[in-house]
């Protein structure tokens, strides 16, 4: 960092360290806002409010968020999904919740996510009887098919 000189290379640093806010990055380097832009503009980055993220973090954030989503749809099979502040907390909890949030929709409009009654779940997830379950369901089946309705004790 000693050998540092100039505003690019200063930013080119900092960039991979994670969320960078833009506001105190331009305080601490004494940039003007129009310099600070046209700085900004030279790097691969998303801007959420006064937050950049490389877009190598974007990846890497996003594909940790898809694997934490993966692991618990692994050990919570029999739950939809998760809300959005929950995932946030599990996956990513260092990281500004505006940006986070902006990257969950994204994997939302890229269809890598897919978002059901406010839960958040992998496209190819979702609720399945297993094999006792669904034994059980066949036989109760026939009860919920008529318009009348029965006392749980009725259907043991």
């Amino acid at each position: 960092m000693a050998n540092i000189t100039g505003d690019k290379e200063n930013l080119a640093f900092q960039l991979p360290t994670g969320d960078l806010s833009l506001r105190d990055y331009g305080w601490a380097r004494q940039l003007t806002h129009s310099s600070l832009q046209a700085l900004v503009s030279q790097f691969d980055v998303l801007i959420v409010n006064d937050i950049a993220f490389s877009q190598i973090n974007v990846q890497q954030a996003k594909q940790h968020l898809m694997q934490i989503l993966a692991d618990y749809h692994q050990h919570h099979a029999d739950q939809l999904g998760v809300g959005c502040a929950r995932l946030k907390r599990m996956a990513l909890p260092g990281l500004n919740d505006e940006l986070v949030f902006s990257l969950l929709r994204q994997l939302v409009d890229e269809k890598k996510l897919m978002q059901t009654n406010g839960w958040l779940h992998l496209a190819e997830h979702s609720l399945v009887f297993d094999q006792q379950q669904a034994q059980l369901w066949q036989k109760l089946e026939p009860c919920f098919v008529a318009n009348q309705p029965w006392w749980v004790r009725e259907l043991q």
